[in-house]
């Protein structure tokens, strides 16, 4: 029902228009001066007003004036209503911002047909913009509260709605007994080892068909509440159970759930698999809120990835430890570099038939204030998911370099040095430029570093992909080293085609040369490639006797591991160029 707020101090005048409009099914509020009707303007919000000119208290102009300097009230129809028919008048009316002008005496026919014109432009006005409005804020929702690849509700959107859920559950009274509502966060990656190991992201179609089988599941699962899916992060997303049956057991529907969400799929016509692992928490037994649910089982799912054994896994209080221990790591890494807490280690690199020590292999180690010696492949994942690998990666390349000058005068040769290179590095624009800025620092010949870039890289860039980079770095003199070479499933092509120099076996495969005939063979078959296609080869993980003899029989070129040293400190390798490995 519109609301028509009429001005006029002639009464008889002022009922007439009301008892008109009300006949009409227009509610109808009046006010004899202007300054009561200024006063209602704000208290009724009109859809439309109505008002004399000469009014007492302040005139119809004034009333105009306020209204149209009002934001709330500035866009109402105002329609004046006089005895003058001065045409001044009426143009001082309009130029104030009137939409229409009633001269007295009037019919009701011209009353109503003034007011229904203005209201139906306004409606014209008001509608589309009222659409667009509402387009808007559903985009602006949209963003805000829902995830734009699989159109799911997000993290922030999920407390909400979950909290929703679990007050009708406390207020409905749903047994708890067993598990009334179990809070699953659904961790996914490729089966694909490289594509694991080198963190590549789900696709989208991928991900979009993983939520569509996620909602399938969901809506077989209704009672007593609808289904609730949400994506929360890059690989994950959340699924809320409800138990109907008090017999239901929680980890059958877990293996189920795992089962359905690791059916291959066919994404763009190929065949695709990914490895699922679910971390829950549980209502009521381990929270009775949304955030401390949802947290519960952020951090079950953690423990859960960080396991090889387990599939799926409930919260437990004994999870909190390695998970405050890893988000504190992660939060305390950006820093650590810069209070030297980061430090270089050293192994040497033997020349097979002299012996002679021909190079070093640069190893990083973080010393932490409290937790001591943190583990290589423990805080290599953590700078890996906090991107730090770049700048850690160019503190190595500094450092080593630095330390090669420093060792100039020790021996007669000149040392090679070898580092790890992580494939964020590869991946960083400025990557080739901080690599020569160190080795002109240090004064080096360039060919005495060595980028080991593991094999598993090498698969993730794809050939195209990494090519470039390998030639920008080697028209330097940088050599490069295939690291982990037959473990990982590199193109043996790639030999062939990329700048590569030396290549260095599988650890794995190196200590069990003596133990394992198929190990033995495939490191014999690697030696012989690099020979063939007058690479060098490297091998690491060298620790007894047995391995040095079995190496020189298959012909490798140099070798490191602790049957010669065990990494040492900087001060600890000068004794050894100075003195040989004796001492």
């Amino acid at each position: 029902m519109k609301t028509i707020l009429v001005i006029e101090d002639e009464q008889a005048v002022r009922q007439t228009i009301k008892t008109t409009l009300e006949e009409q099914g227009f509610q109808v509020v009046d006010a004899a001066d202007g300054l009561a009707g200024i006063e209602m303007l704000t208290t009724h919000h009109p859809d439309l007003v109505v008002c004399g000119i000469v009014i007492p208290e302040c005139d119809g102009y004034a009333v105009l004036d306020a209204l149209r300097h009002n934001d709330t009230t500035t866009g109402i129809p105002f329609i004046f209503l006089s005895s003058k028919s001065d045409k001044s008048d009426i143009r001082h009316g309009m130029n104030l911002g009137a939409d229409d002008y009633l001269t007295k005496p009037f019919t009701d026919e011209d009353l109503l047909s003034a007011i229904n014109a203005r209201l139906d432009r306004q409606e014209a006005i008001a509608v589309p913009y009222q659409r667009d409005m509402k387009r808007a804020v559903d985009s602006l929702n949209q963003v805000a509260f829902y995830d734009p690849v699989t159109r799911l509700p997000n993290l922030i959107f999920l407390h909400q709605l979950l909290q929703e859920q679990l007050d009708r559950v406390q207020n409905q009274g749903i047994s708890s007994d067993n598990w009334a509502i179990a809070v699953l966060n659904i961790h996914l990656s490729h089966q694909d080892w490289v594509a694991r190991r080198n963190k590549l992201p789900l696709s989208e179609p991928l991900l979009r068909a993983v939520s569509a089988r996620l909602k399938t599941t969901a809506e077989q699962n209704r009672a007593p509440f609808n289904g609730l899916v949400a994506r929360v992060g890059s690989h994950q997303f959340a699924l809320v159970l409800y138990n109907n049956d008090a017999a239901r057991d929680l980890n059958e529907l877990l293996n189920q759930l795992i089962a359905d969400l690791e059916a291959p799929y066919e994404i763009e016509q190929y065949p695709v698999n990914i490895i699922a692992k679910i971390g829950g928490a549980r209502f009521p037994q381990d929270g009775i809120t949304s955030s401390t649910l949802l947290h519960r089982a952020d951090i079950a799912v953690h423990h859960c990835v960080k396991s090889d054994d387990s599939v799926h896994q409930c919260y437990a209080q004994d999870m909190e430890a390695g998970y405050y221990r890893h988000k504190r790591l992660l939060g305390e890494i950006q820093s650590a570099l810069d209070r030297g807490e980061f430090s270089l280690l050293y192994q040497p690199q033997l020349n097979t038939i002299s012996e002679r020590v021909t190079g070093a292999e640069a190893l990083l180690r973080w010393q932490h204030p409290e937790f001591g010696q943190i583990a290589y492949e423990e805080f290599i994942t953590i700078a890996e998911e906090a991107r730090l690998l770049p700048k850690l990666g160019r503190w190595v390349v500094q450092t080593g370099c630095e330390q090669l000058r420093e060792w100039r005068p020790l021996t007669l040769i000149p040392l090679q040095l070898s580092i790890n290179i992580w494939q964020q590095q590869l991946q960083d624009s400025a990557f080739v430029e901080h690599l020569l800025e160190a080795v002109r620092q240090a004064d080096l010949n360039p060919k005495q570093l060595v980028l080991d870039i593991g094999e598993p890289s090498f698969v993730a860039f794809d050939h195209d992909g990494i090519a470039p980079i390998l030639h920008e770095i080697t028209a330097t003199g940088i050599q490069i080293a295939v690291d982990e070479f037959g473990m990982r499933g590199m193109p043996l092509q790639y030999l062939k085609t990329l700048p590569i120099h030396i290549i260095k076996p599988g650890r794995d495969l190196v200590e069990g040369i003596t133990r394992n005939e198929e190990d033995a063979l495939m490191t014999e078959m690697i030696i012989e490639l690099a020979q063939r296609l007058k690479l060098k080869a490297h091998a690491k993980g060298v620790t007894t006797n047995q391995h040095v003899d079995v190496l020189m029989k298959y012909g490798c070129h140099t070798m490191q591991g602790y049957h010669y040293s065990e990494p040492v400190l900087s001060e600890d390798f000068k004794v050894i160029l100075s003195g040989g490995l004796q001492q």
